[in-house]
């Protein structure tokens, strides 16, 4: 469940990145062209490679597919033909990618990527880059959402009738959903699922993404295996009975965790109750077995036992880091010792390095490699932290494809547990008393090359599994795979904690579980020929029960309130404006927000920062707080510190973060996010046609007058600005979108 929560950031954006994230690599035979438009007709046929099927679509019939479908894509650029094989779809495929123009800041380039089956000539993909065209949305206005369905609707039926005439609408959580999905997207998102006798089928469907300002489909993603085996049909167990067997075959367990709403600089601890498995979120319809992976029963469902722990009780934070850091030479030197003391032979050199983030942070490193004689390809590297001089990872995948040691050595698992055991003790000294094993391993696939071995933090003598230590172990004994996560947190006091049987109770009271076709995994995707199971999926709304209150929490942390509910926008003079907010999670929850209502200064950021991203980034967490009235444990901390990076606020002593913002303030931060800020800064002063801005600076009337230059905001209609007015919900909802062509962002994938 942790683990789950702790991928929890990356849930909210998955519709729009569905089709991004089955791009596997495959066999490839690549073409490039100098220009689509001029070369085509001089374009050679890409070669099939050996063992490739000869594919019953060209790569020049594919292009032509793909025009046909959507002809306004970009004709001229740089263009790459690659045929693959797509295990996750179970096709070969035509891949397509361009780009408009080489991109020279942070994010996508513009272009558009497309997939289409070579077999059968069905577009599978296409994403599009589309450039931003500043004032096009102020000029042609923003199309609703439901003229947008529309749309996408239309292209479903012509594209895919038989197939789309077999799915279910699946609506975009546009309601309150706890926490940001990342950035501001100035696109509307539609889903569709596949059904087979009216249940859902695995993760088949459709997702297309309409422009709201052009009113162009930007995305699409057809996911459908043809060779799916359905069990046949026969009675199945009641809906309302799943999660009484689920508690009673799993139990609750204590633990500590960070939800991702709570994030800022300082991660809050909450201690909860959940469920004791990590595979309690998939039970066989027919047996109440729960279900791992490969769509077989869990071999050791139990993730927790408190034998193992209870007499853990200090916290063992890590030390404050030192403000210098690390000298690079004294890290290359750590990486050098933990090499030899594996065993490991040749020269280290530095080779770049990572970084994690997540609830708790982030996480850096050096990465060292070894160099050796003989050794090609991939190469050992062990990440050092360069805040603290510790060995954080650790990779060799030179194991793979050797043979096993001496005698043809194959240790059990129970010997590669004592191996991970002694290693841990070796490699992280002062923490690994403070850990315990996680009972049921993760289960991915069948015919691992490795033994993975996973050890939660505890604390108090509860697990806190958001930290821990990662151990793989080869097949010959060989530690292969480390990785050590451990923060400086405050934990609350394990006291006065409800009982298991009140937090089992809570939690039934409000799980539920939704009946579909699952469809098992293989080690590379989804297997040829997929026997699909039917089963009960546990539906992400419950999280966990606050060991204190006994609340039932949702994926944010906070109290589950039941069923989000939408918003009504209807009355609403920027209704669609604010729509494209709601599918960011940008607004207050519903039964909170009034378009009119003012905004505060912390929730406009929130929104500013999501427009400017133009892709899903960390936050900034600097060293000390800009603000003195901002401080690490807000939830706010992290994206107002972002706000500071991206130079949108000056660093000005206090934020006021819970003061409503007047429209003054909001031109200037506008501008700013624009990157005109300079230009404000000028003695002379900027004119704009409202009679209401004298007792104002100079700065502060070259800042309203370049928002009103720009198209970012409008006067009252009879020439009066009013700079002091609060700021409503309708009046910034319409602001940034207009901006967000100079902002750059809200046209990812």
């Amino acid at each position: 469940m942790s683990a789950r929560r702790k991928r929890g950031y990356l849930l909210a954006i998955v519709v729009l990145l569905a089709g991004f994230l089955v791009l596997v690599s495959g066999r490839a035979a690549a073409l490039s062209a100098e220009s689509i438009s001029s070369e085509e007709g001089k374009r050679p046929a890409v070669p099939v490679e050996e063992g490739q099927k000869k594919p019953h679509i060209s790569d020049r019939e594919a292009l032509a597919i793909i025009r046909e479908a959507f002809p306004y894509l970009p004709a001229d650029g740089v263009m790459r033909i690659e045929l693959e094989e797509d295990s996750y779809r179970g096709r070969t495929v035509w891949r397509i990618n361009t780009e408009e123009r080489l991109s020279y800041r942070p994010g996508f380039p513009q272009g558009y990527r497309a997939t289409v089956d070579a077999a059968t000539g069905e577009i599978l993909e296409m994403y599009w880059y589309p450039v931003p065209q500043v004032g096009t949305g102020e000029s042609r206005g923003l199309i609703s959402r439901d003229k947008a369905r529309q749309i996408a609707e239309s292209l479903a039926r012509r594209l895919q009738p038989e197939k789309f005439a077999q799915m279910n609408y699946e609506p975009y959580p546009s309601g309150y959903f706890g926490y940001p999905k990342g950035p501001l997207s100035i696109a509307y998102h539609f889903s569709w699922v596949r059904t087979h006798n009216g249940i859902p089928v695995g993760d088949d469907g459709l997702h297309i993404s309409v422009d709201a300002v052009t009113g162009l489909v930007t995305g699409y993603s057809l996911l459908w295996r043809e060779d799916i085996k359905f069990p046949p049909d026969g009675p199945v167990l009641e809906a309302n009975a799943i999660p009484a067997r689920v508690v009673e075959k799993a139990g609750m367990a204590q633990v500590y965790t960070v939800f991702p709403g709570s994030a800022g600089g300082s991660p809050q601890v909450k201690l909860v109750y959940q469920v004791n498995s990590r595979y309690a979120n998939l039970v066989d319809a027919r047996t109440g077995d729960f279900l791992n992976f490969q769509g077989e029963p869990a071999k050791d469902p139990i993730l927790y036992a408190p034998e193992d722990y209870l007499h853990i009780r200090e916290e063992m934070n890590p030390p404050t880091a030192p403000a210098t850091g690390v000298d690079p030479v004294k890290a290359r030197e750590v990486a050098e010792k933990f090499f030899k003391a594996l065993g490991y032979e040749g020269q280290v050199e530095r080779s770049g390095g990572g970084e994690s983030s997540g609830p708790l942070g982030r996480q850096s490193w050096w990465s060292y490699v070894l160099r050796s004689e003989g050794l090609k390809g991939a190469a050992p590297t062990v990440g050092i932290d360069p805040a603290t001089g510790e060995v954080v990872e650790f990779h060799d995948p030179t194991f793979r494809g050797q043979p096993s040691g001496p005698g043809g050595k194959h240790v059990t698992r129970d010997e590669a547990l004592a191996v991970a055991r002694d290693f841990i003790q070796k490699a992280s000294p002062a923490y690994a008393s403070h850990v315990a094993l996680e009972k049921s391993p993760l289960e991915w696939r069948q015919g691992a090359e490795t033994y993975s071995f996973r050890f939660f933090r505890v604390v108090n003598g509860v697990p806190f599994p958001m930290d821990g230590m990662e151990v793989s172990i080869a097949s010959d004994g060989r530690v292969v795979g480390y990785r050590c996560e451990w923060h400086r947190v405050t934990f609350p006091p394990a006291e006065g904690v409800i009982s298991p049987a009140e937090a089992a109770s809570k939690w039934m009271a409000h799980a539920a579980y939704k009946l579909k076709y699952y469809l098992p995994w293989t080690g590379d995707g989804r297997g040829k020929g997929a026997q699909a199971k039917l089963v009960y999926s546990l539906v992400p709304q419950v999280e966990a029960v606050d060991a204190l209150t006994g609340e039932a929490l949702g994926p944010d942390g906070r109290p589950w309130q039941g069923a989000r509910t939408d918003y009504n926008f209807q009355q609403s003079w920027a209704a669609e404006a604010l729509q494209l907010l709601a599918e960011s999670d940008l607004l207050p929850p519903p039964e909170k927000f009034v378009p009119s209502a003012p905004v505060t200064r912390r929730e406009a950021v929130r929104v500013l920062v999501a427009a400017a991203r133009r892709y899903y980034g960390h936050e900034e967490v600097p060293s000390s707080p800009s603000f003195r009235d901002l401080l690490p444990a807000d939830p706010d901390f992290g994206t107002v510190e972002t706000a500071v990076a991206l130079g949108i606020l000056p660093k000005e002593g206090s934020f006021a973060p819970d003061k409503p913002l007047d429209r003054k303030t909001l031109a200037a931060w506008l501008v700013n996010a624009a990157r005109y800020g300079e230009v404000a800064g000028i003695p002379n002063r900027i004119t704009s046609p409202f009679t209401d801005l004298e007792t104002l600076s100079v700065r502060e009337q070259n800042y309203i007058g370049l928002a009103y230059g720009l198209g970012l905001m409008r006067g009252d209609g009879i020439g009066k600005f009013r700079p002091d007015d609060p700021v409503t919900w309708e009046e910034l909802a319409a602001a940034v979108i207009r901006a967000l062509p100079l902002l750059e962002g809200g046209r990812g994938w």
